[in-house]
């Protein structure tokens, strides 16, 4: 077997590589682009551990008395001999798998002393690769599940109520805009029985793009600030955020536009994560090897009624 030195084969790996004499080489190194937005759009149970194998926790509901009494709705007493009205309380545990979530960062010597001696240190730029394909299966854990393990995410579970809110349209027009946006907080309102108004909205990045571009005129408000300033939830007292999501832009998984309706709270929705950990480096041979693990959940809808799917049915032609 002949071995042949080739620049792009044999040490692009280790940064190191031939610079002709009337080459003017950018030793700054350009990662792959990546930006996460899970941090942002929900909260993190971070009680878990690597020892648990499910993540819990208990939904309580009450029950008895609440349907009234004898002599009404309300828990009247009628006379003194009355027999009063009693409540209950009922308890299920809702569970969800904890996944191990593992990688290893390893490197020859000889990588790693080619490595130093060009000045681009390898175990660093491997550890930022584990590191980002680590906050990946995060970011996708948490939008969209896993068809493997067999859980949701926060924009397709089967747990919250959609519906077709009606077709969408690039109107710039204030009235038209903010009524629709109303109709769907409202429609999820609705669901909560009256009680909360979401106080998150997820847009595809298309409909976020044109609420940012359009101007309104006579002042220095685009359309994005109006909506979140004049809606249902401010009006009640209450603030309201309009996020785009990259997740809601790919049509191969959702068979319609859809915007999510919801409240970050730990309440409401959460997702339960282990932070990632490592072992001590290990030694095979000319090899030196770093194991990294953590565990993944599954997105926690401790109150499903107060999320809501809003899907959008794509305007005519």
């Amino acid at each position: 077997m002949s071995l042949k030195f080739v620049d792009s084969e044999s040490i692009s790996s280790t940064g190191a590589f031939l610079v002709g004499e009337l080459e003017r080489l950018d030793a700054k190194i350009y990662e792959p682009i990546a930006d996460f937005t899970y941090g942002r759009d929900i909260d993190l149970r971070e009680d878990v551990t690597i020892a648990d194998e499910v993540s819990s926790f208990l939904l309580s509901d009450y029950k008895g008395g609440f349907g009234g009494t004898s002599v009404g709705k309300k828990s009247f007493i009628k006379s003194a001999d009355s027999t009063p009205a009693r409540v209950s309380v009922g308890m299920k545990k809702i569970a969800t798998p904890l996944t191990l979530w593992g990688m290893e960062v390893s490197y020859t010597i000889f990588e790693l002393k080619k490595a130093m001696q060009a000045g681009r240190p390898i175990d660093a730029q491997k550890h930022s690769a584990m590191r980002l394909k680590h906050q990946l299966d995060i970011d996708t854990q948490v939008y969209i599940g896993d068809t493997e393990v067999g859980v949701k995410g926060l924009l397709n579970s089967d747990q919250v109520t959609s519906e077709n809110v009606g077709t969408w349209t690039d109107s710039t027009d204030v009235k038209t805009v903010i009524g629709y946006f109303n109709n769907i907080l409202e429609k999820a309102w609705k669901a909560t029985e009256y009680n909360r108004i979401p106080r998150n909205l997820l847009v595809p990045p298309a409909i976020f793009g044109k609420l940012v571009s359009t101007q309104l005129p006579n002042t220095e408000m685009n359309l994005l600030r109006y909506v979140e300033t004049n809606n249902l939830s401010t009006a009640n007292g209450g603030t309201l955020t309009i996020r785009p999501v990259r997740w809601l832009a790919d049509n191969t998984l959702f068979s319609a536009p859809r915007i999510v309706a919801y409240t970050k709270d730990v309440d409401v929705v959460r997702f339960p994560l282990v932070p990632i950990a490592s072992l001590p480096v290990q030694y095979r041979n000319y090899e030196q090897a770093v194991p990294y693990y953590a565990a993944l959940g599954g997105v926690e809808f401790v109150r499903p009624e107060m999320v809501y799917y809003a899907d959008l049915a794509a305007a005519s032609s």
